[in-house]
């Protein structure tokens, strides 16, 4: 048995990691990803697909990334095929070698003063609106056209 550090529960070793906090889980299964509080963020991406080729190209140079979702993120990858608005995570030593080789040399601005709501969160959430409230009121003006041919 093992004790998880992050939530203290008991748990047998394996791959999957702790199975109340998933501490040492990524989303693909490795078990090698700490706790978030090492990790920092690198960037802000448009879509999970190009999250995925950034975090490949990191990989690929030795550098773990971690990719994370915003509010529903993962619901809509279900719902929707593709989330917007991702963000990158890197571990805290290797964050400037990262920067460089995606290009990302952002002046110096921090997280924290990155602005509150950029475009391109406004632009994600009324995609988002659109997505779930358009698909049904299509659903339901078929159904009604449907029925009246009837």
């Amino acid at each position: 048995m093992i004790l998880c550090p992050k939530c203290g529960s008991k748990y047998q070793e394996g791959p999957e990691g702790c199975p109340i906090c998933s501490r040492g889980v990524d989303r693909m299964g490795n078990n090698d990803v700490e706790d978030t509080e090492e990790w920092a963020f690198l960037m802000n991406v448009y879509n999970d697909t190009e999250a995925e080729i950034v975090k490949g190209m990191l990989e690929a140079e030795g550098i773990p990334a971690v990719i994370r979702y915003k509010g529903m993120g993962t619901f809509l990858k279900v719902y929707t095929g593709t989330v917007i608005d991702v963000d990158l995570y890197v571990p805290r030593d290797r964050l400037e070698k990262a920067r460089k080789l995606v290009g990302h040399m952002d002046s110096g601005v921090s997280e924290e003063e990155q602005p509150a709501e950029p475009f391109r969160r406004k632009a994600a959430r009324f995609y988002i609106i659109y997505k779930i409230l358009a698909v049904p009121i299509i659903i339901m003006v078929i159904i009604s056209l449907i029925r009246a041919l009837r």
